[in-house]
């Protein structure tokens, strides 16, 4: 009987036909070991030489650390012939010290919001249950979702019916897609746990969001609009692969794009660039799936468009293309931009001026705009 830690020793002896030790060996044949312990630790083959005398002893070279019962082969071989020797069963036992603990989960790939089973062992140095642990355990998890559940609500205590292994049904509920660590640890001996490293994939398309990056958007600037599959945790579905629609509430909504199929490259998300609103003012723009019979909410945007501040022109509000002579006008001249918006941000003093100065008649040549418009002294034209 040895302990799975323990490195013991064994001994060779050369018997004759009368059963005793025979002085001289026979040189020059090489003996390999062999364990039915697969975790054996076992020396390189030894070559008897002459001078062993009949007894060849191996100190503290051999090691079991699984424990139960086992054997070790030694496999003698002269370059001719080839002979095995078996041992006796050895009684491999385990030293009770905990050294790790040991957790696996149910399945592969775990998804998004399902549940799973976990089973913890208390392990020895030898990786051999400690059927006798009785710790204090905690569960954490790198997923900091407030959905996410842990075995027992986080602690357990082992009792002695365990025997060193626990399994907990349908205990553990992962939220976050990605790369997820589950760690496990003796609460009293911190230094004695075990973690596994779990992949999250996501649950089924819940919606479809439609991103931009601001809600205020500049008349006839160019923006983005993003495209993005999601779970009903928010996970982005990197799978999603189906016919999306994007649509607006004004003809003044230019997309450059009014139809997508994503594909598996764009791993759940499609950015559209280069879209622009002519218009000012609040604008919709919303996105929906048009093939999925199970249906996937959609999504709206409310944007404000504000007035593009660069002055393009100057335009009179009132005054027609025909004028009576002799008559005296007054009229407001506004500032615009390239889409004959009023830009009331402009402020600023400009010159009027006539391309037939003889016959026209200002009464006052400087026009100062204020918000955006500018009063017109009055004009005769003569």
């Amino acid at each position: 009987t040895v302990q799975s830690t323990d490195n013991f020793s064994l001994k060779f002896i050369s018997l004759d036909v009368a059963g005793d030790t025979a002085k001289v060996m026979p040189s020059g044949v090489s003996v390999s070991f062999t364990s039915s312990d697969t975790a054996a630790v076992l020396p390189s083959a030894y070559t008897i030489a002459s001078s062993d005398s009949g007894i060849v002893l191996l100190s503290n070279q051999f090691q079991l650390p699984s424990a139960g019962k086992h054997v070790i082969n030694a496999i003698l071989n002269d370059g001719s012939n080839q002979t095995t020797i078996t041992s006796d069963s050895i009684t491999v036992t385990t030293n009770n010290a905990v050294a790790s603990l040991e957790i696996t989960t149910s399945g592969g790939l775990k998804q998004s919001g399902s549940l799973y089973d976990v089973t913890v062992t208390a392990k020895d140095a030898s990786n051999n249950t400690v059927s006798n642990y009785l710790g204090l355990v905690s569960f954490t998890v790198t997923d900091t979702n407030s959905l996410v559940q842990l075995p027992n609500s986080g602690t357990y205590q082992f009792q002695a019916g365990d025997n060193g292994t626990v399994t907990f049904s349908n205990a553990l509920r992962l939220i976050t897609s990605g790369s997820t660590t589950l760690t496990v640890t003796d609460d009293t001996l911190g230094y004695i746990t075990g973690n596994v490293v779990e992949t999250v994939l996501p649950a089924d398309v819940e919606q479809l969001e439609l991103t931009t990056p601001s809600l205020t958007i500049t008349q006839g600037a160019a923006f983005d609009l993003t495209v993005t599959a999601r779970d009903t945790f928010n996970n982005i579905v990197t799978a999603y692969i189906d016919y999306i629609t994007l649509g607006r509430d004004s003809n003044v909504v230019m997309l450059t794009d009014s139809t997508y199929t994503l594909n598996s490259g764009d791993a759940g998300t499609h950015t559209f660039t280069g879209n622009t609103i002519t218009g000012i003012g609040n604008y919709q723009i919303f996105v929906s799936d048009t093939t999925t019979a199970s249906g996937i909410a959609k999504d709206t945007l409310n944007l404000s468009v504000v007035s593009s501040a660069a002055v393009s022109s100057y335009a009179f509000q009132s005054l027609g293309d025909t004028l009576t002579a002799a008559v005296n006008y007054a009229d407001s001249i506004i500032a615009v931009n390239g889409f004959g918006t009023r830009i009331t941000s402009y402020s600023d003093t400009v010159a009027i001026l006539s391309t037939n100065g003889s016959n026209v008649t200002i009464a006052d040549t400087s026009l100062v705009f204020t918000n955006g418009i500018a009063y017109m002294p009055l004009i005769n034209f003569g």
